[in-house]
């Protein structure tokens, strides 16, 4: 299962619960909000991984444990690839 975003709010980097690991969060329009459901509660069911796609280029992130309600939580083992992400999603200005 697929679902395309073409515009979300991206947060500044934080702390992620409950690990306490450096992450982001992506907040997608409301009118996006039942495809992002769907699609988290497919992985989660699944015990399976998301994949996001941003500009030619795809970041697999952590087991999905739940389907997100809300902000989707972008970790990454690397802090430099998560430093990459967070720029294409959100460029300085």
């Amino acid at each position: 299962m697929a679902a395309t975003v073409t515009a979300a709010g991206v947060s500044g980097f934080t702390k992620i619960p409950p690990a306490g690991q450096s992450g982001f969060l992506i907040t997608v329009s409301p009118d996006d909000r039942s495809a992002q459901k769907a699609v988290t509660a497919t992985a989660a069911d699944a015990h399976a991984y998301l994949a996001i796609t941003v500009a030619g280029r795809t970041w697999i992130l952590p087991r999905v444990l739940r389907a997100f309600t809300g902000p989707l939580e972008i970790i990454l083992h690397r802090m430099s690839q998560l430093v990459v992400l967070h720029r294409l999603l959100a460029p300085a200005s």
